[in-house]
Protein backbone atom coordinates (compact mmCIF):
# COMPACT_ATOMS: atom_id res chain seq x y z
CA UNK A 1 0.00 0.00 0.00
CA UNK A 2 1.25 3.43 -0.92
CA UNK A 3 1.43 5.44 2.33
CA UNK A 4 3.09 8.82 2.69
CA UNK A 5 2.82 12.22 4.32
CA UNK A 6 3.09 15.53 2.51
CA UNK A 7 3.35 19.14 3.51
CA UNK A 8 0.00 20.75 2.65
CA UNK A 9 1.76 23.83 1.25
CA UNK A 10 2.67 21.69 -1.78
CA UNK A 11 -0.98 21.18 -2.76
CA UNK A 12 -1.56 22.84 -6.12
CA UNK A 13 -4.38 23.45 -8.56
CA UNK A 14 -4.14 21.40 -11.74
CA UNK A 15 -6.32 21.01 -14.82
CA UNK A 16 -7.08 18.06 -17.06
CA UNK A 17 -9.41 18.66 -20.02
CA UNK A 18 -12.34 20.61 -18.56
CA UNK A 19 -11.83 19.40 -14.97
CA UNK A 20 -9.86 21.01 -12.13
CA UNK A 21 -7.90 18.71 -9.82
CA UNK A 22 -5.50 18.83 -6.84
CA UNK A 23 -1.88 18.01 -7.54
CA UNK A 24 -0.15 16.23 -4.65
CA UNK A 25 3.22 15.68 -6.29
CA UNK A 26 3.45 12.88 -8.79
CA UNK A 27 -0.28 12.23 -8.80
CA UNK A 28 -3.65 13.86 -8.22
CA UNK A 29 -5.66 13.67 -5.01
CA UNK A 30 -8.24 10.86 -4.90
CA UNK A 31 -11.27 9.90 -2.82
CA UNK A 32 -10.93 6.98 -0.37
CA UNK A 33 -12.39 4.63 -3.00
CA UNK A 34 -9.94 5.75 -5.66
CA UNK A 35 -11.90 8.28 -7.69
CA UNK A 36 -10.20 11.50 -8.69
CA UNK A 37 -11.12 14.67 -6.83
CA UNK A 38 -12.16 16.77 -9.80
CA UNK A 39 -14.73 19.42 -10.58
CA UNK A 40 -15.65 21.74 -13.42
CA UNK A 41 -15.67 24.74 -11.10
CA UNK A 42 -12.19 26.09 -10.39
CA UNK A 43 -13.29 27.95 -7.26
CA UNK A 44 -14.63 24.74 -5.71
CA UNK A 45 -11.22 23.04 -5.96
CA UNK A 46 -9.48 26.21 -4.75
CA UNK A 47 -11.75 26.29 -1.69
CA UNK A 48 -10.96 22.63 -1.01
CA UNK A 49 -7.22 23.31 -1.23
CA UNK A 50 -7.57 26.24 1.21
CA UNK A 51 -9.43 24.00 3.65
CA UNK A 52 -6.85 21.22 3.45
CA UNK A 53 -4.02 23.67 4.07
CA UNK A 54 -5.24 24.24 7.61
CA UNK A 55 -3.49 20.92 8.34
CA UNK A 56 0.31 21.36 8.07
CA UNK A 57 0.80 17.66 7.26
CA UNK A 58 -1.57 15.45 5.30
CA UNK A 59 -1.42 11.68 5.61
CA UNK A 60 -2.11 9.85 2.36
CA UNK A 61 -2.83 6.28 1.38
CA UNK A 62 -3.02 5.46 -2.32
CA UNK A 63 -3.31 9.20 -3.04
CA UNK A 64 -6.34 9.67 -0.77
CA UNK A 65 -6.42 11.39 2.61
CA UNK A 66 -6.52 9.27 5.77
CA UNK A 67 -6.44 10.06 9.45
CA UNK A 68 -7.90 12.87 11.49
CA UNK A 69 -9.01 14.91 8.48
CA UNK A 70 -11.65 12.32 7.65
CA UNK A 71 -13.47 12.83 10.96
CA UNK A 72 -14.43 16.44 10.24
CA UNK A 73 -17.02 18.03 7.98
CA UNK A 74 -15.03 19.35 5.03
CA UNK A 75 -15.36 19.87 1.29
CA UNK A 76 -13.07 16.89 0.71
CA UNK A 77 -15.22 14.61 2.87
CA UNK A 78 -18.48 15.87 1.39
CA UNK A 79 -17.20 15.42 -2.15
CA UNK A 80 -15.81 11.95 -1.37
CA UNK A 81 -19.06 10.81 0.22
CA UNK A 82 -20.99 12.04 -2.82
CA UNK A 83 -18.70 10.26 -5.29
CA UNK A 84 -17.94 7.07 -3.35
CA UNK A 85 -21.32 6.27 -1.84
CA UNK A 86 -24.24 8.41 -3.00
CA UNK A 87 -23.72 8.72 -6.76
CA UNK A 88 -22.26 5.24 -7.09
CA UNK A 89 -25.25 3.32 -5.71
CA UNK A 90 -28.91 3.54 -4.76
CA UNK A 91 -27.93 4.61 -1.26
CA UNK A 92 -30.83 4.60 1.18
CA UNK A 93 -30.54 6.26 4.56
CA UNK A 94 -33.98 6.57 6.09
CA UNK A 95 -35.17 2.98 5.82
CA UNK A 96 -32.46 1.75 8.19
CA UNK A 97 -32.29 4.47 10.81
CA UNK A 98 -35.40 4.04 12.96
CA UNK A 99 -33.30 3.73 16.11
CA UNK A 100 -31.13 6.71 15.11
CA UNK A 101 -34.25 8.81 14.59
CA UNK A 102 -35.69 7.69 17.91
CA UNK A 103 -32.45 8.77 19.62
CA UNK A 104 -32.32 12.12 17.86
CA UNK A 105 -31.81 14.72 20.62
CA UNK A 106 -34.51 16.91 19.07
CA UNK A 107 -37.06 14.35 20.27
CA UNK A 108 -35.75 14.34 23.84
CA UNK A 109 -36.10 17.43 25.98
CA UNK A 110 -34.44 17.46 29.39
CA UNK A 111 -36.25 17.80 32.69
CA UNK A 112 -36.12 20.94 34.77
CA UNK A 113 -35.73 24.64 33.96
CA UNK A 114 -33.23 23.89 31.16
CA UNK A 115 -36.14 22.53 29.15
CA UNK A 116 -37.49 26.02 28.38
CA UNK A 117 -34.15 27.12 26.94
CA UNK A 118 -33.85 23.87 24.99
CA UNK A 119 -37.30 24.16 23.44
CA UNK A 120 -36.59 27.77 22.55
CA UNK A 121 -33.48 26.69 20.63
CA UNK A 122 -35.52 24.04 18.85
CA UNK A 123 -38.33 26.32 17.65
CA UNK A 124 -37.14 26.42 13.99
CA UNK A 125 -36.92 22.61 14.03
CA UNK A 126 -40.35 22.24 15.61
CA UNK A 127 -41.83 24.55 12.96
CA UNK A 128 -40.13 22.46 10.27
CA UNK A 129 -41.63 19.25 11.68
CA UNK A 130 -45.07 20.85 11.80
CA UNK A 131 -44.71 22.13 8.23
CA UNK A 132 -44.12 18.59 6.90
CA UNK A 133 -47.12 17.14 8.72
CA UNK A 134 -45.77 16.23 12.16
CA UNK A 135 -48.24 18.49 13.92
CA UNK A 136 -47.83 17.01 17.39
CA UNK A 137 -44.11 17.67 17.63
CA UNK A 138 -44.44 20.18 20.48
CA UNK A 139 -46.53 17.76 22.56
CA UNK A 140 -44.02 15.07 21.69
CA UNK A 141 -41.18 17.19 23.05
CA UNK A 142 -43.12 17.95 26.21
CA UNK A 143 -44.06 14.37 26.96
CA UNK A 144 -40.88 12.65 25.79
CA UNK A 145 -40.64 9.67 23.46
CA UNK A 146 -39.52 7.25 26.15
CA UNK A 147 -42.77 7.32 28.14
CA UNK A 148 -45.88 5.28 27.61
CA UNK A 149 -47.92 8.48 28.12
CA UNK A 150 -46.71 9.97 24.83
CA UNK A 151 -49.81 10.08 22.62
CA UNK A 152 -47.72 10.89 19.57
CA UNK A 153 -45.52 7.83 19.73
CA UNK A 154 -47.82 5.18 21.27
CA UNK A 155 -44.99 2.70 21.68
CA UNK A 156 -46.35 -0.83 21.66
CA UNK A 157 -43.56 -3.36 21.30
CA UNK A 158 -40.07 -4.22 20.13
CA UNK A 159 -39.61 -7.11 17.75
CA UNK A 160 -36.12 -8.28 16.75
CA UNK A 161 -34.71 -4.87 17.65
CA UNK A 162 -37.08 -3.20 15.16
CA UNK A 163 -39.32 -0.58 16.70
CA UNK A 164 -42.97 -1.42 16.10
CA UNK A 165 -44.90 1.79 16.49
CA UNK A 166 -47.74 3.02 14.31
CA UNK A 167 -46.97 6.71 14.80
CA UNK A 168 -43.24 6.24 14.61
CA UNK A 169 -43.71 4.44 11.30
CA UNK A 170 -45.72 7.43 10.12
CA UNK A 171 -42.93 9.70 11.32
CA UNK A 172 -40.23 7.78 9.43
CA UNK A 173 -42.44 7.74 6.33
CA UNK A 174 -42.71 11.53 6.41
CA UNK A 175 -38.96 11.95 6.90
CA UNK A 176 -38.35 9.37 4.16
CA UNK A 177 -40.51 11.39 1.79
CA UNK A 178 -38.40 14.46 2.56
CA UNK A 179 -35.30 12.37 1.85
CA UNK A 180 -36.57 11.25 -1.55
CA UNK A 181 -37.24 14.84 -2.62
CA UNK A 182 -33.78 16.24 -1.89
CA UNK A 183 -30.81 15.98 -4.24
CA UNK A 184 -27.82 13.67 -3.81
CA UNK A 185 -25.61 16.57 -2.73
CA UNK A 186 -28.18 17.51 -0.07
CA UNK A 187 -28.27 13.89 1.12
CA UNK A 188 -24.51 14.04 1.62
CA UNK A 189 -24.94 17.07 3.87
CA UNK A 190 -27.63 15.35 5.95
CA UNK A 191 -25.47 12.25 6.41
CA UNK A 192 -22.35 14.24 7.28
CA UNK A 193 -23.95 16.66 9.73
CA UNK A 194 -25.95 13.90 11.41
CA UNK A 195 -22.83 11.75 11.80
CA UNK A 196 -20.97 14.52 13.65
CA UNK A 197 -23.77 16.25 15.56
CA UNK A 198 -26.22 13.40 16.13
CA UNK A 199 -29.39 15.01 14.74
CA UNK A 200 -30.87 13.79 11.46
CA UNK A 201 -33.92 16.01 11.94
CA UNK A 202 -31.91 19.22 12.41
CA UNK A 203 -29.81 18.30 9.37
CA UNK A 204 -32.91 17.75 7.22
CA UNK A 205 -34.31 21.06 8.43
CA UNK A 206 -31.07 22.85 7.47
CA UNK A 207 -30.88 21.25 4.02
CA UNK A 208 -34.49 22.18 3.28
CA UNK A 209 -33.71 25.83 4.02
CA UNK A 210 -36.03 25.92 7.03
CA UNK A 211 -33.28 27.01 9.43
CA UNK A 212 -30.08 29.04 9.18
CA UNK A 213 -26.55 27.96 10.11
CA UNK A 214 -27.07 29.74 13.43
CA UNK A 215 -30.43 28.00 14.02
CA UNK A 216 -28.82 24.64 13.27
CA UNK A 217 -25.94 25.32 15.63
CA UNK A 218 -28.21 26.39 18.47
CA UNK A 219 -30.39 23.30 17.95
CA UNK A 220 -27.61 20.71 18.02
CA UNK A 221 -25.79 22.40 20.92
CA UNK A 222 -29.05 22.51 22.92
CA UNK A 223 -29.45 18.77 22.42
CA UNK A 224 -25.80 17.83 22.67
CA UNK A 225 -25.75 16.30 26.14
CA UNK A 226 -24.86 12.76 25.10
CA UNK A 227 -24.55 13.26 21.37
CA UNK A 228 -21.73 15.76 20.95
CA UNK A 229 -18.74 15.87 23.28
CA UNK A 230 -18.12 19.30 24.72
CA UNK A 231 -14.80 18.23 26.18
CA UNK A 232 -15.52 19.89 29.52
CA UNK A 233 -12.79 19.39 32.11
CA UNK A 234 -11.36 21.28 35.06
CA UNK A 235 -9.59 23.76 32.80
CA UNK A 236 -12.50 24.46 30.42
CA UNK A 237 -15.58 26.22 31.70
CA UNK A 238 -19.05 25.16 30.56
CA UNK A 239 -19.48 28.57 28.94
CA UNK A 240 -16.27 28.19 26.92
CA UNK A 241 -17.23 24.66 25.92
CA UNK A 242 -20.65 25.88 24.80
CA UNK A 243 -19.08 28.60 22.66
CA UNK A 244 -16.69 26.11 21.08
CA UNK A 245 -19.49 23.63 20.38
CA UNK A 246 -21.57 26.35 18.75
CA UNK A 247 -18.59 27.50 16.68
CA UNK A 248 -17.87 23.95 15.49
CA UNK A 249 -21.49 23.40 14.41
CA UNK A 250 -21.73 26.82 12.78
CA UNK A 251 -18.54 26.33 10.77
CA UNK A 252 -19.63 22.85 9.67
CA UNK A 253 -23.01 24.19 8.53
CA UNK A 254 -21.33 26.95 6.52
CA UNK A 255 -18.97 24.45 4.89
CA UNK A 256 -22.04 22.44 3.85
CA UNK A 257 -23.71 25.60 2.55
CA UNK A 258 -20.61 26.31 0.48
CA UNK A 259 -20.63 22.75 -0.86
CA UNK A 260 -24.29 22.99 -1.86
CA UNK A 261 -23.66 26.32 -3.56
CA UNK A 262 -21.34 24.69 -6.06
CA UNK A 263 -23.62 21.73 -6.69
CA UNK A 264 -26.73 23.88 -6.97
CA UNK A 265 -25.20 25.80 -9.84
CA UNK A 266 -23.34 22.89 -11.41
CA UNK A 267 -26.21 21.57 -13.51
CA UNK A 268 -27.79 23.51 -16.34
CA UNK A 269 -31.27 24.96 -15.88
CA UNK A 270 -32.62 22.32 -18.25
CA UNK A 271 -31.10 19.50 -16.17
CA UNK A 272 -32.52 21.03 -12.97
CA UNK A 273 -36.00 21.19 -14.45
CA UNK A 274 -35.74 17.60 -15.70
CA UNK A 275 -34.73 16.50 -12.21
CA UNK A 276 -37.78 18.26 -10.78
CA UNK A 277 -40.04 16.65 -13.39
CA UNK A 278 -38.65 13.21 -12.54
CA UNK A 279 -39.89 13.58 -8.95
CA UNK A 280 -43.49 14.05 -10.03
CA UNK A 281 -46.00 16.30 -8.30
CA UNK A 282 -45.55 16.68 -4.54
CA UNK A 283 -46.44 19.22 -1.87
CA UNK A 284 -43.56 21.33 -3.26
CA UNK A 285 -43.87 20.56 -6.98
CA UNK A 286 -46.82 21.29 -9.30
CA UNK A 287 -47.24 20.93 -13.07
CA UNK A 288 -49.58 22.97 -15.28
CA UNK A 289 -49.86 22.46 -19.03
CA UNK A 290 -50.65 26.11 -19.80
CA UNK A 291 -50.99 29.49 -18.13
CA UNK A 292 -54.21 30.70 -19.80
CA UNK A 293 -54.79 28.52 -22.85
CA UNK A 294 -57.57 25.93 -23.07
CA UNK A 295 -56.11 23.39 -25.49
CA UNK A 296 -59.49 21.84 -26.38
CA UNK A 297 -61.27 25.13 -26.95
CA UNK A 298 -58.14 26.80 -28.40
CA UNK A 299 -58.96 29.92 -26.41
CA UNK A 300 -57.88 31.94 -23.39
CA UNK A 301 -59.78 30.98 -20.23
CA UNK A 302 -59.80 32.62 -16.79
CA UNK A 303 -60.37 29.35 -14.93
CA UNK A 304 -57.01 28.04 -16.14
CA UNK A 305 -55.25 31.18 -14.88
CA UNK A 306 -57.08 30.81 -11.57
CA UNK A 307 -55.78 27.25 -11.16
CA UNK A 308 -52.22 28.52 -11.66
CA UNK A 309 -52.70 31.36 -9.18
CA UNK A 310 -54.21 29.03 -6.56
CA UNK A 311 -51.06 26.91 -6.62
CA UNK A 312 -48.79 29.94 -6.30
CA UNK A 313 -50.90 31.13 -3.38
CA UNK A 314 -50.72 27.67 -1.80
CA UNK A 315 -46.92 27.57 -2.09
CA UNK A 316 -46.57 31.04 -0.55
CA UNK A 317 -48.75 30.07 2.41
CA UNK A 318 -47.02 26.73 2.96
CA UNK A 319 -43.36 25.81 2.55
CA UNK A 320 -42.77 27.22 -0.89
CA UNK A 321 -42.39 25.17 -4.04
CA UNK A 322 -41.85 25.05 -7.79
CA UNK A 323 -44.56 25.47 -10.41
CA UNK A 324 -43.66 24.33 -13.93
CA UNK A 325 -45.99 25.64 -16.64
CA UNK A 326 -45.73 23.65 -19.86
CA UNK A 327 -45.66 20.22 -18.18
CA UNK A 328 -48.66 17.88 -18.19
CA UNK A 329 -49.87 16.10 -15.05
CA UNK A 330 -48.04 12.91 -16.03
CA UNK A 331 -44.74 14.74 -16.50
CA UNK A 332 -44.74 15.05 -20.29
CA UNK A 333 -42.99 18.17 -21.53
CA UNK A 334 -45.62 19.79 -23.75
CA UNK A 335 -44.21 23.31 -23.61
CA UNK A 336 -46.10 26.59 -23.89
CA UNK A 337 -44.97 27.35 -27.44
CA UNK A 338 -48.51 27.04 -28.88
CA UNK A 339 -49.95 29.27 -26.16
CA UNK A 340 -47.35 31.95 -26.84
CA UNK A 341 -47.96 31.77 -30.58
CA UNK A 342 -51.75 31.86 -30.41
CA UNK A 343 -52.35 34.28 -27.53
CA UNK A 344 -49.25 36.46 -27.51
CA UNK A 345 -48.29 36.65 -31.20
CA UNK A 346 -45.21 34.54 -30.62
CA UNK A 347 -43.74 37.01 -28.12
CA UNK A 348 -42.23 35.53 -24.95
CA UNK A 349 -41.94 39.06 -23.54
CA UNK A 350 -45.68 39.63 -23.94
CA UNK A 351 -46.35 36.28 -22.26
CA UNK A 352 -44.13 37.22 -19.28
CA UNK A 353 -45.74 40.65 -19.05
CA UNK A 354 -49.17 39.02 -18.88
CA UNK A 355 -47.95 36.66 -16.14
CA UNK A 356 -46.56 39.61 -14.17
CA UNK A 357 -49.85 41.50 -14.53
CA UNK A 358 -51.99 38.64 -13.23
CA UNK A 359 -49.60 38.22 -10.30
CA UNK A 360 -49.88 41.91 -9.50
CA UNK A 361 -53.68 41.91 -9.75
CA UNK A 362 -54.44 38.64 -7.94
CA UNK A 363 -51.51 38.04 -5.57
CA UNK A 364 -50.11 41.51 -4.99
CA UNK A 365 -46.81 43.34 -5.28
CA UNK A 366 -46.08 42.76 -1.57
CA UNK A 367 -45.32 39.13 -2.43
CA UNK A 368 -42.93 39.78 -5.32
CA UNK A 369 -39.88 39.14 -3.06
CA UNK A 370 -41.13 35.56 -2.55
CA UNK A 371 -41.68 34.77 -6.25
CA UNK A 372 -39.06 34.27 -8.94
CA UNK A 373 -39.86 33.15 -12.48
CA UNK A 374 -38.00 32.56 -15.72
CA UNK A 375 -38.23 30.88 -19.10
CA UNK A 376 -36.38 27.57 -19.54
CA UNK A 377 -36.04 25.45 -22.66
CA UNK A 378 -36.48 21.73 -22.03
CA UNK A 379 -36.02 19.46 -25.04
CA UNK A 380 -36.29 22.63 -27.17
CA UNK A 381 -39.73 23.45 -25.74
CA UNK A 382 -40.50 26.58 -23.72
CA UNK A 383 -41.28 26.12 -20.01
CA UNK A 384 -42.17 28.76 -17.42
CA UNK A 385 -40.51 27.97 -14.09
CA UNK A 386 -41.98 29.71 -11.04
CA UNK A 387 -40.03 29.40 -7.77
CA UNK A 388 -42.05 30.35 -4.70
CA UNK A 389 -40.55 30.88 -1.27
CA UNK A 390 -42.44 30.55 1.98
CA UNK A 391 -44.10 33.90 2.65
CA UNK A 392 -43.51 35.68 5.94
CA UNK A 393 -47.15 36.75 6.11
CA UNK A 394 -50.51 35.31 4.99
CA UNK A 395 -51.29 35.73 1.29
CA UNK A 396 -54.91 35.96 0.16
CA UNK A 397 -55.75 35.37 -3.49
CA UNK A 398 -57.76 38.35 -4.77
CA UNK A 399 -57.63 39.65 -1.22
CA UNK A 400 -60.09 37.05 0.09
CA UNK A 401 -59.25 33.37 -0.63
CA UNK A 402 -56.53 31.50 1.27
CA UNK A 403 -54.91 28.33 -0.10
CA UNK A 404 -52.31 25.87 1.23
CA UNK A 405 -50.47 22.91 -0.25
CA UNK A 406 -51.44 19.45 0.99
CA UNK A 407 -49.47 16.71 -0.70
CA UNK A 408 -49.82 17.06 -3.71
CA UNK A 409 -52.94 19.21 -3.92
CA UNK A 410 -53.95 22.79 -3.15
CA UNK A 411 -56.76 23.28 -0.64
CA UNK A 412 -58.77 26.33 0.35
CA UNK A 413 -58.97 27.05 4.09
CA UNK A 414 -61.88 28.84 5.72
CA UNK A 415 -63.29 29.48 9.17
CA UNK A 416 -61.61 27.92 12.22
CA UNK A 417 -59.19 25.92 10.06
CA UNK A 418 -57.93 29.14 8.50
CA UNK A 419 -57.57 30.88 11.89
CA UNK A 420 -55.71 27.93 13.42
CA UNK A 421 -53.42 27.58 10.42
CA UNK A 422 -52.41 31.24 10.41
CA UNK A 423 -51.81 31.23 14.17
CA UNK A 424 -49.56 28.15 13.92
CA UNK A 425 -47.81 28.81 10.61
CA UNK A 426 -46.99 32.51 10.75
CA UNK A 427 -44.95 33.89 13.66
Amino acid sequence: MNKKSINSTYLALDKCADQYMINIGKSALKTPKGGYVQHKNEDFIKDMISELKQYPILNLKNSSIVGEQLSNVSLYNLFSTLMDYINSSSYELIENISVDLLNDPILHSVAGPEKIEQLSSWQPIIKYLESIGITDSFDLLNSGVNTEESEFWSLVSFDNDQLECVNFKKFTQIISKEWVEISNSERVVVISLAAVFGSIISSMCFVNGECTSSDFSNAVVAGSGSHYAFGVDDEVSAEEAHRQAYKDAYEAANICKNFLKYYTFENSDEEKVKQIISQGETDKIEFKQTLSFDIKKQSKEKYIELAVLKNINGFLNSRGGVLLIGISDNGDCAGIDSEINKLFKGSVDNFLLHFKNILKTNVGEDFYPFIEYDIIKVDKKIILRVNCKRSKKPCYLNGKDFYVRTNPATDKLEGPRLVNYIQNHFP
